[in-house]
C-alpha cells in the first residue's frame, strides 16, 4: 500500500489511475502556467487503495530509466519480484475478472486454459524480465480446485519456481508450462 518498493536496482511504483488522470487534466488546463500543483502523495490516509485501477511502473535506479509501465484497470495482479534475475512475476486467478480479461486478449492462452478445464481457482502467471524489458512468458497453473496458494515465486532462464502454501516447490518450464 505504500506505492513504491525497492528490489535491488529496480523500484516498482504503483500509482492510482484516477490520481494520474487528475494530474494530467491539471497539466492540460495549466499548460501556460509553469507551476502546477503536484499530484498527491500515495499512501496518505483516505487515499485510493492500490489494489485496483493502478499504474505499475518499473524503474532502473542505476540507469535512471523507466523499464516498463502498464495500467491495470479493475483488480491489480498479485506479484513477486525475483531480485537476483530481475524478473517480475504477476499472477491472477482464472476466475477473477482480470484473469478472464487476460484470457480474452490472448487466444492461444485461452485455448491452453480450456484444455486444462479452466477452473476458477487456477492461476495465470506472467513473467516480465526487467533487463530484457519485455514479457518472456505466460504460464497456467492448476491448483486442484484451489487446494494451494502461491507463497513465493522466482524465475531464471526458462524456469519458474514457485513455493506454495503446502510447503512444496514447483518447478515449471516457461516455454511449455509443464511442471518438472
Amino acid at each position: 500500500e505504500t506505492g513504491a518498493r525497492l528490489y535491488g536496482r529496480f523500484v516498482l511504483l504503483r500509482e492510482p489511475l484516477k490520481d494520474l488522470k487528475k494530474a494530467d487534466d491539471k497539466t492540460d488546463k495549466n499548460a501556460k502556467n509553469a507551476e502546477t500543483e503536484p499530484p498527491p502523495m500515495v499512501g496518505r490516509p483516505g487515499e485510493t487503495s492500490l489494489n485496483s485501477n493502478v499504474r505499475m511502473t518499473l524503474r532502473d535506479v542505476v540507469k535512471d530509466t523507466v523499464v516498463w509501465t502498464r495500467d491495470f484497470t479493475g483488480t491489480a495482479p498479485h506479484y513477486y519480484f525475483d531480485q537476483f534475475s530481475g524478473r517480475l512475476i504477476f499472477y491472477w486467478t482464472l476466475g477473477s475478472s482480470a484473469g478472464k480479461d487476460r484470457l480474452k486478449d490472448d487466444a492461444a492462452l485461452a485455448a491452453r486454459a480450456q484444455k486444462m478445464g479452466n477452473k476458477d481457482d487456477d492461476y495465470l502467471l506472467e513473467i516480465v524480465d526487467a533487463f530484457a524489458t519485455k514479457t518472456i512468458g505466460n504460464v497456467l497453473l492448476e491448483t486442484g480446485k484451489g487446494s494451494f496458494d502461491i507463497s513465493a515465486a522466482y524465475s531464471e532462464g526458462n524456469w519458474l519456481v514457485l513455493h506454495d502454501s503446502n510447503n512444496r516447490i514447483l518447478v515449471i518450464s516457461i516455454n511449455d508450462g509443464e511442471i518438472q
